[in-house]
């Protein structure tokens, strides 16, 4: 009895080391970067955005531009005014603490270092600079 119990026991933390280099080897690192959901993905229409030292908010109508995103796999284009101004690769993570001026984790970080946060609702996206008197824009996906 004492040899099935025995048995029984290595069977169970055997199975339970599988489970977790499963689980460990499928889930997102909080240190390093990962892929997060393919939400971010798509072309966003800019509504706004509000920072800097002032507070200013600035629109397409008061700055007489239009801007978009174009996201896919890891590279982010921004255009304005149908131009592309800005193309640059592009990694996603989950970051240990919350980001500066959020209470979300998710970010995508740039070649040069630059990071933003990610905030994703519905067909809305708030990209949030990590800085202090940074700016928060806001687009909303076509």
């Amino acid at each position: 009895m004492n040899i099935i119990y025995a048995n029984m026991k290595s069977i169970q933390i055997s199975l339970f080391a599988i489970a977790f280099l499963l689980f460990s080897s499928l889930g997102c690192n909080k240190n390093k970067d990962c892929i997060i959901d393919d939400q971010i993905q798509g072309e966003w229409v800019w509504l706004k955005s509000v920072g800097g030292i002032g507070g200013w908010t600035l629109t397409p109508e008061s700055e007489n531009i239009t801007r978009k995103l174009i996201i896919t796999d890891n590279i982010y284009r921004e255009y304005v005014n149908d131009s592309l101004v800005y193309e640059k690769k592009f990694v996603s993570g989950i970051s240990k603490d919350k980001l500066i001026d959020t209470d979300v984790r998710k970010y995508i970080q740039f070649e040069s270092g630059e990071k933003l946060a990610t905030k994703i609702k519905d067909s809305d996206l708030e990209l949030i600079e990590q800085c202090i008197d940074c700016f928060k824009y806001y687009y909303t996906k076509k």
